[in-house]
């Protein structure tokens, strides 16, 4: 899968939401699970969640370069 723009936009906003609020990581994960992501913007969304719940912080990999526990303001 090509990482666009959108995807980018997506993967902060879930880093961003994350930070700001807690919520229910494993509920907008099923939520996901049973409404597909139908947008890059979506799918970088999900992807922060899996990463967050995977390690405990984002963990994203762009370019060959790997950023961990990185944070949006």
């Amino acid at each position: 899968m090509e990482k666009t723009k959108d995807y980018h936009h997506g993967y902060i906003a879930a880093v961003s939401d994350i930070m700001e609020e807690q919520f229910d990581i494993d509920l907008a994960l099923y939520l996901f699970a049973i409404d597909e992501a139908d947008s890059r913007y979506q799918e970088g969304y999900r992807d922060a969640l899996l990463s967050i719940k995977k390690y405990g912080k984002p963990v994203y990999t762009s370019d060959n370069v790997t950023y961990v526990g990185f944070q949006c303001t």
